[in-house]
């Protein structure tokens, strides 16, 4: 346990100290890319070379956005935190609804959190099967048997998951005309002017393409 917590937190620091200062993380980005379009900009490699240049980019982006921004990169981890301790926490309770009363609540939630980081490396759709797997193979002894961590780690999901559903109630009970009263993109609010009164608010092609026309030629007509 002790080397884990060593690994993980090692690896959670590099994370943070890279999002407080990427300009090193943004300077190795930038010599990938030039190789990367070195690489693939050869023959019938030079499709692929514009793919793979442009998720490159978006990385540096992403890396970047957190410059100077302190404050909301914390809040941003610690509200990551309470989500996943907290998730983490409701497989400890699973345990004990089915009938688990020797589970210990620090190494069953610790445990736990290893087995959330391990889904998000598995090539299954919301970690389904592996988290099953990891649960049975981090605490089997913690939790009695290979049946009883592979139900709390199904069950303890569901619980999770469940709670948050009710999200959904606001979807089908929210009228076309709601708008979101606070919506900051780059520091600024989201001007909802160009949505007319009848919109549904329902996905629409047409629609969209037809409004990114128009900002188009708005931008044209400032330049």
């Amino acid at each position: 346990a002790g080397i884990i917590a060593i690994i993980a937190g090692g690896i959670s620091g590099t994370v943070i100290i890279g999002l407080v200062f990427p300009q090193w993380i943004v300077a190795i980005m930038g010599i990938i890319e030039r190789i990367a379009g070195g690489v693939l900009g050869i023959g019938p490699l030079k499709k692929v070379s514009a793919k793979v240049i442009n998720i490159l980019q978006q990385f540096t982006t992403a890396v970047g956005a957190y410059k100077g921004k302190l404050g909301l990169l914390f809040t941003a981890l610690s509200a990551k935190f309470v989500t996943h301790f907290t998730t983490a926490m409701v497989y400890y309770f699973t345990a004990l609804a089915i009938g688990v009363t020797t589970a210990e609540f620090w190494p069953i939630t610790f445990g736990s959190t290893i087995q959330i980081l391990g889904t998000l490396f598995s090539p299954t759709i919301a970690g389904e099967g592996a988290r099953e797997a990891l649960q049975a193979l981090l605490l089997t002894e913690q939790l009695g048997g290979v049946a009883q961590a592979v139900l709390s780690g199904a069950l303890g999901f569901i619980a999770a998951e469940a709670a948050t559903l009710w999200g959904g109630a606001f979807l089908w009970v929210r009228t076309p005309e709601w708008r979101p009263k606070f919506a900051l993109v780059d520091g600024e609010q989201v001007d909802y002017s160009w949505i007319t009164a009848d919109d549904d608010g329902k996905f629409n092609a047409d629609a969209i393409a037809r409004a990114r026309a128009e900002h188009a030629r708005d931008a044209a007509g400032d330049e």
